[in-house]
């Protein structure tokens, strides 16, 4: 059944319904989560998809979170304001813990793969590397974790079936960037060789799925490395 999150009676439809498990999605927004939890208060058990980018510190492993957030955002509006994303959810996870309790299981997700990815931030890369050539990649090196959607999925229904309850990352081993995603050129025969840009200014200037080509965005010229 098809509802209206932004409406504040849009669950109205499912109204009397009572629920094993729910899973909730909401990316950014602190009222979805807010209205779905007085919505279906006795569910048997509540897991709220978060974001490692509750995180306040991702260039190191500790707990500190970001500050919480009680607003709604969409995806036009948060790139003007990084911390929003991040601030929402630790705001959303909060009100999902205070309401379920030891019925709730929320997961701090890292970069989700697979299908329905319509960020490409992984998938961009095995299909650019798989046409093989010269390819311009940013001048790091740093460890990078993925999750495939699939999996994830996997997970969090095991965890419903089990009533496993609390916080946690849900995401892949660390791996460095280009040894992640470099051994798919070998299916195709192709190899590809690198171009590291040495400046800041990189960005990823090509469409989705491969098509078009990784350059800087300013222009200027990546050096082999």
């Amino acid at each position: 059944m098809k509802v209206d999150r932004d409406a504040a009676d849009g669950l109205s439809p499912l109204s009397g319904e009572s629920f094993d498990a729910v899973v909730d999605v909401a990316p950014i927004s602190y009222p979805w989560v807010r209205r779905a939890l007085d919505a279906f208060p006795a569910a048997g058990h509540w897991t709220f998809v978060s974001s490692i980018s509750a995180y306040a510190h991702p260039d190191r492993v500790d707990d500190v979170l970001l500050p919480p957030r009680q607003e709604h955002h969409d995806r036009s509006t948060v790139m003007a304001d990084p911390d929003a994303y991040g601030s929402i959810k630790v705001a959303s996870e909060n009100a999902v813990l205070e309401a379920m309790g030891d019925r709730a299981f929320v997961v701090r997700a890292g970069l989700i793969t697979g299908p329905g990815d319509l960020h490409d931030r992984f998938g961009y890369w095995p299909a650019r590397l798989s046409r093989g050539g010269r390819v311009a990649v940013p001048d790091v090196d740093h460890p990078a974790q993925i999750i495939d959607v699939g999996d994830l999925a996997a997970w969090i229904v095991d965890a419903a079936e089990k009533g496993t309850a609390g916080c946690t990352t849900g995401s892949g081993p660390p791996r460095r960037c280009w040894t992640s995603s470099g051994a798919s050129p070998r299916p195709s025969g192709r190899t590809p060789s690198w171009s590291r840009c040495r400046r800041t200014c990189w960005r990823r200037t090509t469409s989705p799925r491969g098509r078009g080509r990784g350059r800087c965005r300013c222009g200027c010229r990546p050096r082999t490395g």
